[in-house]
Parts: C-alpha cells; sequence; structure tokens
C-alpha cells in the first residue's frame, strides 16, 4: 500500500507536470501519509493529516478504559461483560465490535438495533482481510519512529476525536519537528473532521494553506 501511494504520486505529478503536490490523509490513510513525508518530502508541498494515527495501541488502551469505566459508572451490565472480552491489539472481529459499538453509544451515536446484524457481519469481513495488516500499523509509535518531517505539516483534529485520541495528535504535533507546522482544532467534531467541519476545512485549506 505504501508503493501503491508513492506510485500514485508520481503518476499525478507526471499528468500535471508539477514537481510536488499537497498530500491529505484521514485516519488510516494517515499512516501512508506519514510514510510519504518521511520516505518523500521532496515530492510534497505539505501534508495535511486528519483525524492522524499516531500511537495507536495506546489510543486503543485509552478508550477501552474510558468505556469500561463510564459502563460500571452507569451499571452497564452488557457493556461491561462484552467490553472485558476485549483486548488490545484485537485478537478477532468481535473485539473491535465491541469497542466501536460502545464508543459510538459514548458519543451519542448508538447504532441502532436493526444494523447491529449487517455492522458485525462488515466487520467480520473487514477483519479476514485487513486486521493483521491494522494490528501491525497500531504498534507504531510516531513519537519514537518518526519526530521529524521535512516538509510542511498541518493537522485537523476533532476534540472528541477519541478513536485516534485527540490528546495523543495534539502531543505529537507539539513535539514533531518540521519546516513549517499549524495544528486546526475542532471543538465540536469527532473522528470524521473531513465531513463534520466540511466548510470550516475548506476554507482553512484555501485561504490558510495554498495561498
Amino acid at each position: 500500500m505504501e508503493d501503491d501511494t508513492h506510485e500514485l504520486i508520481q503518476l499525478l505529478l507526471k499528468k500535471f507536470n508539477q514537481k510536488r503536490l499537497y498530500l491529505v490523509g484521514e485516519s488510516w490513510g494517515t499512516v501512508l501519509g506519514f510514510k510519504m513525508a518521511e520516505k518523500y518530502p521532496e515530492l510534497l508541498n505539505a501534508y495535511m493529516a486528519f483525524s492522524p494515527v499516531v500511537h495507536q495501541s495506546k489510543s486503543e488502551q485509552i478508550l477501552l478504559e474510558k468505556l469500561k469505566l463510564d459502563a460500571k459508572e452507569k451499571g452497564l451490565i452488557q457493556a461491561e461483560q462484552e467490553l472485558n472480552t476485549v483486548k488490545i491489539p484485537f485478537s478477532n472481529y468481535e473485539q473491535l465490535y465491541y469497542s466501536r459499538k460502545w464508543m459510538f453509544k459514548y458519543d451519542g451515536q448508538a447504532i441502532a438495533d436493526k444494523d447491529t446484524i449487517a455492522l458485525k457481519q462488515y466487520l467480520k469481513v473487514w477483519s479476514g482481510t485487513w486486521s493483521s495488516t491494522w494490528n501491525e500499523a497500531i504498534q507504531q509509535n510516531l513519537f519514537v519512529e518518526l519526530p521529524k518531517i521535512d516538509c510542511p505539516v498541518y493537522f485537523f483534529i476533532g476534540e472528541k476525536d477519541f478513536q485516534t485520541n485527540f490528546k495523543i495528535a495534539k502531543d505529537y504535533f507539539k513535539a514533531l519537528q518540521a519546516p513549517k507546522k499549524n495544528i486546526f482544532i475542532f471543538e465540536n467534531a469527532g473522528h470524521s473532521v473531513l465531513t463534520e467541519e466540511s466548510e470550516r476545512v475548506q476554507k482553512i485549506i484555501i485561504e490558510e494553506i495554498l495561498k
């Protein structure tokens, strides 16, 4: 996937007769984006990371502990039972399902009963293909592995993002060395900043980054 990303960048630069481009990554896409910024900064005008994956094993553990505490305080017996089966990294699709199911409820976006079977089936199929890749990626710790990037970097972070923990992302941004960097915080957004705050995101990119 890293090779594909690099090849696509080269194809786009050739097609549009450019030496560099702006690269955007969101969530899982930031795993690939950080790799490109690390290895090929000369090809990037800048890298924009939305809801970045920085130290995901720590992020998942923080989320799990938060959900367990919330379930205990609210007396949610089913939540406690299901969350107690979850291990990080996830060893099966059901653990991922329980983590996300109760995260959505905690966020006020509870999954409707009619959608539960469909979601579990989706995660089962997804895990069959991607769980090993994902579990490898979440072991990365960019604080240690990528303390410096040689191109401009911009972070877009929702302060309600517990999936890729916003506090971890903000701490990494502070520590990261780059020729130019900026961070944009969205107080009322969660993990999906691009869709939750699309108009503001577009305004920032056009008026503050591209100009």
